[in-house]
Protein backbone atom coordinates (compact mmCIF):
# COMPACT_ATOMS: atom_id res chain seq x y z
CA UNK A 1 0.00 0.00 0.00
CA UNK A 2 1.06 3.24 -0.73
CA UNK A 3 1.21 6.26 1.54
CA UNK A 4 -1.91 7.47 -0.17
CA UNK A 5 -3.63 3.67 0.85
CA UNK A 6 -2.52 3.94 4.13
CA UNK A 7 -4.19 7.37 4.47
CA UNK A 8 -7.66 6.12 3.13
CA UNK A 9 -7.51 2.49 5.26
CA UNK A 10 -6.74 5.08 8.75
CA UNK A 11 -9.84 7.29 7.72
CA UNK A 12 -12.29 4.16 7.40
CA UNK A 13 -10.61 2.67 10.77
CA UNK A 14 -11.52 5.80 11.97
CA UNK A 15 -15.18 5.88 11.06
CA UNK A 16 -15.81 2.31 12.00
CA UNK A 17 -13.92 2.51 15.47
CA UNK A 18 -14.54 6.15 16.46
CA UNK A 19 -13.14 5.38 20.03
CA UNK A 20 -9.83 4.49 18.46
CA UNK A 21 -8.10 0.83 18.09
CA UNK A 22 -5.99 0.09 21.18
CA UNK A 23 -2.93 -1.89 20.34
CA UNK A 24 -1.44 -3.69 23.27
CA UNK A 25 2.53 -4.99 23.52
CA UNK A 26 2.82 -8.56 23.83
CA UNK A 27 6.20 -9.66 22.47
CA UNK A 28 9.10 -7.94 21.27
CA UNK A 29 12.58 -8.92 19.73
CA UNK A 30 15.50 -6.89 18.14
CA UNK A 31 18.73 -7.94 16.24
CA UNK A 32 20.97 -5.76 14.21
CA UNK A 33 18.91 -3.46 12.21
CA UNK A 34 15.21 -5.22 12.74
CA UNK A 35 12.59 -5.07 15.05
CA UNK A 36 9.77 -7.36 15.72
CA UNK A 37 6.96 -6.15 17.75
CA UNK A 38 3.86 -8.23 18.79
CA UNK A 39 0.23 -6.55 19.50
CA UNK A 40 -3.11 -7.43 20.25
CA UNK A 41 -5.68 -4.93 18.98
CA UNK A 42 -9.24 -4.34 19.97
CA UNK A 43 -11.82 -1.90 19.44
CA UNK A 44 -15.60 -1.52 19.63
CA UNK A 45 -17.12 -0.82 16.12
CA UNK A 46 -20.33 1.40 15.57
CA UNK A 47 -22.39 -1.57 14.76
CA UNK A 48 -21.59 -3.20 17.88
CA UNK A 49 -19.06 -5.96 16.69
CA UNK A 50 -15.38 -5.88 18.47
CA UNK A 51 -12.25 -6.24 16.62
CA UNK A 52 -9.69 -8.39 18.25
CA UNK A 53 -6.71 -9.19 16.27
CA UNK A 54 -2.56 -10.40 16.99
CA UNK A 55 -0.28 -8.11 14.92
CA UNK A 56 3.49 -8.63 13.96
CA UNK A 57 5.21 -6.05 12.81
CA UNK A 58 8.67 -5.88 11.63
CA UNK A 59 10.70 -3.00 11.38
CA UNK A 60 13.87 -2.17 9.38
CA UNK A 61 16.37 0.62 10.31
CA UNK A 62 18.92 2.57 8.54
CA UNK A 63 21.12 5.17 9.52
CA UNK A 64 18.21 5.35 12.72
CA UNK A 65 15.37 5.63 10.43
CA UNK A 66 12.84 3.70 9.83
CA UNK A 67 13.65 1.77 6.34
CA UNK A 68 10.76 -0.47 6.28
CA UNK A 69 7.60 -1.59 8.38
CA UNK A 70 5.84 -5.17 7.18
CA UNK A 71 2.66 -5.70 9.13
CA UNK A 72 0.99 -9.36 9.42
CA UNK A 73 -2.30 -10.34 10.92
CA UNK A 74 -4.98 -12.45 10.66
CA UNK A 75 -6.54 -11.14 7.51
CA UNK A 76 -9.76 -13.69 7.94
CA UNK A 77 -10.72 -11.68 11.17
CA UNK A 78 -10.73 -8.35 9.17
CA UNK A 79 -12.84 -9.81 6.36
CA UNK A 80 -15.43 -11.07 8.48
CA UNK A 81 -15.55 -7.67 10.87
CA UNK A 82 -15.26 -4.97 8.19
CA UNK A 83 -16.56 -6.65 4.87
CA UNK A 84 -19.10 -9.63 5.76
Amino acid sequence: MDKSGIGELIKMVKSAIPKGLELTPVGWTAEGDRVAAEFISYGKLTNGREYNNPYHFLFQFSDGKILKIKEYMDTLHVKSIFVD
